[in-house]
């Protein structure tokens, strides 16, 4: 557990500063998969910025990810798109950041899917608000 909380802890530390909303996740297996880790997002203006890592993913492949509304056990519509691949490496793990115009997960349930091959969901994690200082 502590391998989880220091890749939230990773994704957490980009954009720490300030009073923008923030959320974070915390990446689940589904399905007898093993992917898992952590993924943040955070409001900036009319855009949220997103930091995700996984491990246990399989070594040299891509793994697309993205935020749903809904919760794992019912997951919604897609938001928005741009979210590039997860390029996993020979060690299994991989991380990514950007920023994309989608809304912020503020005002309803988001979550964050990592899709393996085919589109099957391979982890999931719902997106709560981080608290303030």
């Amino acid at each position: 557990m502590q391998s989880i909380a220091a890749l939230v802890a990773v994704g957490m530390l980009n954009g720490a500063s300030g009073s923008a909303a923030k959320w974070r996740a915390i990446l689940e297996p589904v399905g007898g998969a093993t992917v898992r880790g952590g993924a943040t997002a955070e409001a900036t203006g009319d855009s949220t910025h997103f930091v995700i890592t996984i491990r246990g993913g399989a070594p040299n492949t891509s793994l697309a990810w993205h935020m749903h509304t809904g919760t794992c056990a019912s997951p919604g519509q897609l938001q928005g798109s741009g979210y590039p691949p997860l390029k996993v490496g020979p060690g299994g793990t991989a991380q990514a950041a950007v920023t994309l115009a989608v809304a912020s997960p503020d005002g309803g349930s988001r979550i964050i899917q990592v899709h393996g091959a085919g589109g099957n969901v391979v982890s999931c994690g719902e997106l709560k608000p981080v608290g303030g200082t």
